[in-house]
């Protein structure tokens, strides 16, 4: 087992707490799509710079090459996971908000329906439609039947 010294474990944590503080921010000022959409376009260029970066310290350091590239792909690879972490998190949070909203106008009726109907539905795009429809339906069976429509992509 290859070790991962305390120097390169102090990098990574600083990266995961500042972009989970960044999602935080986005979250509290609404801009939490606008930092998703950034993040999702930005990560790749993000991790190709690290992983370059770090196998090029590691070496640099008399770390053999095969050594520093398993330290940079382990370190891709968790980045990976958090930001798959962060993006069910988000869309969790996005999917709480809906079922909230459509509760407070339509009653508690529409919730449990809503509540699964929107479990099944994993794309950030749709949600939004979902979205539009609480504030666009004149009552709760409208919501669920075109909310419906809309998880299923028609």
């Amino acid at each position: 087992m290859r070790e991962f010294d305390d120097a390169a474990f102090k990098r990574w944590f600083d990266h995961k707490r500042m972009v989970a503080s960044a999602l935080r921010a986005a979250e509290e000022t609404g801009g939490l799509s606008a930092m998703g959409s950034l993040l999702a376009t930005r990560i790749d260029e993000y991790i190709e710079a690290s992983v370059a970066k770090g196998i090029k310290e590691r070496m640099a350091q008399g770390v053999p090459e095969s050594s520093a590239e398993f330290l940079a792909e382990s370190i891709a690879k968790g980045v990976e996971r958090g930001r798959a972490e962060a993006l069910e998190q988000g869309l969790a949070r996005q999917r709480m908000m809906l079922v909230r909203l459509a509760s407070r106008k339509f009653g508690a009726g529409t919730e449990s329906r809503l509540t699964a109907l929107l479990a099944e539905v994993a794309d950030a795009k749709r949600l939004a439609e979902i979205g539009d429809l609480v504030i666009d339906c004149a009552d709760g069976a409208e919501l669920l039947t075109r909310a419906e429509a809309a998880a299923q992509g028609e």
